[in-house]
């Protein structure tokens, strides 16, 4: 039986058809998915620990922390949560989560192996070209994975966080790709007047 059919599985009382609680004995957590944030604080930031009682209902809730954390560093994608349960008794688990990034790269046709060719920006005062591009982490000829674009605009959103804490600053960058696979992306900043 899965961990989340067991986590709805009835506690057998009369007359009752209450879900039974089942506590787990935490292995461990682990996150992974993006190079923008420090992963391992995440985590060492949540209530529980490796070695205490969790119950379903507080991984979902450590869940939530995570995602909100996510979004305050400006890292996008969608994050998946996986309980794989140790085989045997005691329901001993490892909560892995990890953020699977989509961007547009994730929707055009894979060829060949992309690569980074360039990248301009518009519509950017409070932060020069050149510290776009440092933030960015693109240099030419890289590999474009999928998620590749959404990676660089978490960097470019953070680098606004130095000198507009809390600002709300628009990111859109425009990918084209070329017959030889490589990419180019019109990055198009809009600052708070």
């Amino acid at each position: 039986m899965s961990c989340a059919a067991q986590a709805h599985a009835t506690d057998g009382a009369v007359g009752t058809n209450k879900p039974a609680p089942i506590i787990y004995h935490l292995l461990g957590f682990s996150l992974s998915g993006s190079k923008h944030v420090d992963l391992n604080a995440l985590v060492a930031g949540l209530p529980q620990h490796a070695g205490d009682l969790i119950t379903y209902d507080e991984i979902k809730a450590d869940a939530v922390r995570i995602r909100a954390e996510l979004a305050e560093h400006h890292v996008h994608g969608q994050m998946t949560t996986a309980l794989l349960e140790r085989e045997g008794k005691g329901h001993y688990v490892w909560v892995i989560w990890d953020i699977q990034k989509l961007d547009a790269m994730s929707y055009l046709p894979l060829r060949a192996h992309r690569h980074f060719a360039s990248q301009t920006f518009s519509g950017n005062v409070k932060l020069t070209n050149d510290q776009l591009a440092a933030a960015t982490g693109l240099h030419p000829g890289d590999p474009m994975p999928d998620g590749s674009v959404s990676d660089a605009r978490t960097g470019i959103e953070q680098a606004y966080d130095t000198v507009l804490p809390k600002a709300e600053i628009g990111v859109k960058g425009v990918v084209k790709l070329k017959k030889d696979d490589s990419v180019i992306i019109d990055w198009k900043i809009t600052e708070p007047k």
